[in-house]
């Protein structure tokens, strides 16, 4: 909200209007290059803003234009290249990681689940 009020450089709350939040939420897309959630937490902080404290309705939001989902690509070894880190393994680690791997377990871990 303090982007908000910087960016429309502290206009009186009665005087925002839709047009004010589409060019700040383009302008997030556009200059700030803001992930797409960053973007839609911002649309919903003002929808709330709007409808609950200034007690306006927001109105339709067209043209704005959005910030690109960026593709979440996973990390994934090929066989042979798991087969080199488990040949470097000796015992009984190496035992330990074919286990969690062959359970899974290692995907889940290397995702940043813990326990």
């Amino acid at each position: 909200m303090v982007k908000f009020q910087v960016f429309t450089k502290s206009k009186a709350p009665e005087s925002l209007t839709t047009d004010d939040v589409k060019t700040f939420l383009t302008h997030l897309a556009v200059n700030r290059k803001v992930a797409a959630a960053t973007q839609n937490l911002a649309f919903n902080a003002l929808l709330f803003f709007f409808r609950h404290v200034l007690g306006k309705e927001f109105g339709v939001v067209d043209g704005v234009v959005r910030a690109k989902k960026r593709p979440f690509i996973p990390v994934v070894l090929a066989r042979d290249e798991i087969e080199e880190i488990l040949r470097h393994l000796e015992a009984p680690y190496d035992l330990i990681v074919k286990l969690l791997y062959g359970c899974g377990f290692l995907n889940v871990w290397s995702l940043g689940y813990t326990a």
